[in-house]
């Protein structure tokens, strides 16, 4: 699916009003799997297709804007919890693009596994039982599991159907067809959960299986899908699987037991989370360390974020991004104005990424002005201001110096010293600006926005 914007229409269909049983399904199974965004995805859009006229299928006047309100996120957690609902099987998604390049997504939502069928389905189990514990998991299975009642000191009686109604077979075989018919149209195909079977070697998992003493019939299908299901939460590979169930298989038999595999996996994976927060590899603690350092020397989050980013991404793809976040176009004006900056100024990509942002998303204009942005360029560039960081200490340092300046008037004589003039752009730096909550959201969920189109890059 491209890249969805918040003023894109889309449309929704469900086929039948979500059961009782399908909503207790969603909030106590589905829940701990799709978390709180995936739960208010799904419910706000069962009421947009709730509230359509009955006459129509499918809705047409909803925008994505409408969710984003409804869910009160921004566009990168709504696009997560759509994959979430899309990945479980509850929802299924589809675009398309008129003539006039305008695209229109269709959602159509599927009702949720029935409680008794989740558990008897070991994916679906296993995944509750990876978020949510032993301990919880044990609770919704009391809560689900099917009550029964002692007979043994009683005698069925029960009649028959064939006793209390009868049963015409040539009838019932004169209207076959006509049966066959209805109970087509009444066909309900639901999404099923399903993995990617190519996610795994299994030729070579099954060579290498042999060798260590692990028979081939222990890979029924039921437990390919588990050893998916293992890659997919956890990362592990081929030879990390093989590894976990020779230390799980019979010697005298070649069997897996497969309830010592599943404890393992999980025991694994806890060792491999305290192994990673205790002692994390030298790029991501010396990121860590970075972060530190700038929020000792009073950058905020927001401006790690800007930093980060602008260090990471080229200027063009920088200022396009932006310009698609405020549903904007970068101008062939522009692409040369960035251009031209990156190969004749001596500024480094993430100071100019930093003057893009504060011009496009701090300022607010509509497009870069040349000769403003060259004029701050040129001064930049003779300050020799090399990061990202000195770019937004030089802006606050120069507000500074000009409120002091604007409070103590200095005089010669009779003579009026005349004050430094600054540039506009310097009276409003990136700390000092005052903004809305409406706003500082919006520029944090673009900055996230920014961050999570780059890691989709690489």
């Amino acid at each position: 699916m491209g890249n969805q914007l918040p003023n894109q229409s889309y449309q929704v269909f469900k086929s039948r009003p979500l059961s009782t049983e399908g909503k207790d399904a969603l909030i106590f199974l589905y829940q701990p799997i799709i978390e709180s965004d995936g739960l208010a995805l799904y419910l706000s859009l069962a009421a947009d297709h709730q509230s359509i006229d009955p006459s129509q299928a499918i809705a047409n006047d909803h925008v994505i804007l409408d969710l984003l309100n409804a869910m009160n996120v921004g566009m990168q957690r709504f696009i997560q919890a759509r994959q979430k609902l899309e990945g479980i099987g509850l929802l299924r998604s589809f675009e398309k693009t008129d003539s006039h390049h305008e695209t229109t997504y269709l959602y159509i939502l599927q009702e949720p596994v029935h409680p008794l069928d989740f558990f008897q389905d070991e994916l679906y189990s296993y995944l509750l039982l990876s978020r949510v514990g032993e301990r919880k998991f044990n609770q919704l299975v009391s809560l689900f599991q099917p009550q029964s009642t002692a007979i043994d000191d009683y005698e069925e009686t029960t009649t028959s159907f064939t006793a209390a109604y009868g049963f015409d077979t040539k009838r019932f075989s004169a209207s076959e067809a006509q049966l066959q018919t209805v109970r087509d149209q009444f066909q309900d195909k639901q999404q099923a959960l399903t993995l990617d079977a190519a996610a795994l070697d299994w030729d070579f998992m099954l060579y290498e299986a042999q060798r260590r003493y692990i028979r081939s019939d222990n890979f029924t299908a039921s437990f390919k899908q588990k050893l998916l299901m293992y890659h997919a939460l956890y990362g592990y590979d081929v030879l990390e699987l093989l590894d976990l169930m020779a230390d799980n298989v019979s010697l005298t038999t070649g069997e897996i037991d497969q309830k010592r595999l599943e404890q393992a996996v999980r025991r694994k994976s806890r060792q491999t989370f305290n192994k990673k927060t205790s002692s994390e590899d030298p790029e991501t603690e010396s990121q860590l360390r970075r972060f530190n350092t700038l929020k000792q020397n009073g950058f905020s989050e927001n401006d790690i974020l800007l930093i980060q980013q602008s260090e990471q991404t080229a200027p063009i793809p920088f200022l396009k991004a932006i310009k698609t976040e405020k549903n904007n176009f970068m101008t062939d004006s522009e692409q040369w104005l960035i251009k031209s900056l990156v190969e004749r100024s001596p500024l480094p990509n993430s100071v100019i990424n930093v003057l893009i942002h504060y011009a496009l998303v701090v300022q607010n204009n509509a497009a870069l002005n040349g000769s403003y942005i060259n004029n701050i360029a040129a001064q930049w560039s003779e300050l020799k201001i090399g990061t990202a960081e000195d770019a937004i200490k030089h802006v606050r340092n120069l507000v500074h110096a000009a409120k002091e300046k604007r409070n103590r008037p200095q005089t010669n004589g009779s003579r009026i010293i005349r004050q430094e003039k600054l540039p506009a752009w310097a009276e409003t730096p990136v700390e000092e600006t005052t903004l809305t909550p409406e706003r500082q959201a919006e520029l944090d969920r673009k900055l996230q926005n920014y961050l999570q189109k780059k890691a989709g890059d690489k």
